[in-house]
């Protein structure tokens, strides 16, 4: 009996307990922080981008206003609705509020297309200006976004425009007289829609790279704090792999697979977030388990190595103590079946026999510095060993390496 392992049994108590609560709520706090501070940063990424818009739009308005026949009464509802988007831009708070607000200035935007075509229709009367005007309301939209977002129209418009111009090089007015205000009225709706999509496209996008961004936030906190504590953890390094996954289908124009991946990546977090703060919680206290022991152990005449200090991939961590005599005691606090359990074993010096006090003291011992853990805010149960009739043995519940497949499972779990 004396000879054999001693170990006991450690819980945490009440007082202890709220401690970890409040360090759990200042890492949350944290947190919450750097995610607060990347929005920050983006929405004022936001906020410059939607003003060069905002001023784009706002010269083609005054250029519109210029026109001889352009009315008050053509112009005001634009006007009005280019006020409200700018004061949106400058009051927006958030993300989403710039996106309303980016959608306002859209607004403004497919309003001047339809006025600008009006205003043509009912004034310009010189073919060659009209045919101008035409090319010039097809030229302000990029040529890629005319073919992607309203491919059969961008061809029917080329082909009408390049026949127009054609009967107006042969001095063919009756023609030009008879399709010009129909495909005046074919270009105004092809550049409306053309600019509706490409909206909603701007849209989803800015929504798939705020999430993405949010999630790169709260990745890069939880990585610090697991870096802080010293923890690996195998689910963190996958959502790190998935981010970058939903990067490379960002950068690569694949909106619906960023987002529907980012979405996901997004709720597993949550699960992700709990597991690190139980693994530093149960890290932190059996240092500070093993902590409290090195404390008095020279008080009972063992020199500590510093260099044996041992951590095991399923965080337990260790250290041997020596006497003078050779005598070697080790200590090792493990997970339990309950939450910690602190084995105490000892073995002669190399030619040295063990003390006879020694032989017969372990589980003395091992009480002793039990009473140090219980000031330290832990409650510790009886110090047993196997086969000790009077406890039960302490079942230290056995941490499993995780295989290739449960990687891939959990990889699977994200995506």
């Amino acid at each position: 009996m004396s000879r054999s392992p001693k170990y006991s049994a450690v819980r945490t108590n009440e007082a202890r307990r709220q401690q970890l609560e409040r360090e759990r709520a200042e890492r949350e706090r944290r947190r919450n922080a750097e995610r607060a501070r990347r929005a920050a940063l983006a929405l004022a990424k936001a906020r410059t981008e939607a003003n060069r818009e905002l001023a784009s739009v706002s010269d083609r308005c005054a250029r519109l206003r210029n026109q001889p026949s352009a009315a008050d009464t053509d112009l005001e509802p634009m006007t009005t609705v280019l006020d409200v988007a700018r004061r949106a831009i400058e009051i927006a708070s958030s993300s989403a509020e710039m996106t309303a607000a980016l959608q306002k200035l859209r607004d403004v935007d497919r309003m001047r297309v339809a006025t600008e075509a009006e205003v043509l229709r009912r004034s310009e009367r010189n073919a060659a200006r009209k045919l101008a005007a035409l090319r010039r309301i097809l030229d302000e939209t990029d040529s890629a976004e005319r073919v992607r977002f309203d491919p059969v129209r961008s061809q029917e418009v080329d082909r009408a425009v390049t026949a127009l111009a054609s009967a107006l090089d042969r001095g063919d007015l009756r023609t030009f007289e008879r399709d010009g205000d129909a495909l005046l009225t074919k270009v105004r709706e092809h550049r409306i829609e053309v600019s509706n999509q490409a909206a909603l496209y701007a849209e989803r996008r800015t929504e798939a790279l705020v999430l993405s961004e949010e999630i790169a936030a709260r990745i890069t906190a939880l990585v610090a704090d697991a870096a802080a504590a010293e923890i690996v953890l195998e689910d963190l390094e996958i959502a790190g792999e998935v981010l970058e996954r939903v990067q490379s289908d960002l950068a690569a124009d694949r909106l619906d697979d960023a987002r529907g991946l980012a979405d996901r990546l997004m709720t597993r977090l949550d699960d992700v977030e709990q597991s690190l703060d139980s693994a530093i919680e149960r890290i932190t206290a059996r240092r500070e388990i093993l902590g409290s022991i090195v404390d008095v152990l020279p008080r009972m005449g063992f020199a500590v190595d510093p260099r044996s200090v041992v951590r095991g991939s399923d965080g337990s961590i260790g250290l041997h103590a020596n006497r003078m005599s050779g005598e070697s005691l080790m200590v090792v606090v493990q997970e339990d079946a309950g939450e910690h359990r602190i084995n105490y074993m000892r073995e002669a010096g190399s030619g040295q026999p063990i003390e006879g006090r020694a032989c017969t003291s372990l589980r003395e011992l091992a009480e002793d510095l039990n009473s140090s853990v219980r000031r330290e805010g832990f409650d510790t149960g009886p110090v047993t060993w196997d086969g000790d009739p009077t406890h039960p043995p302490v079942s230290g519940r056995r941490k499993v390496i995780p295989s290739q497949t449960d990687i891939a499972r959990r990889r699977d779990r994200m995506t």
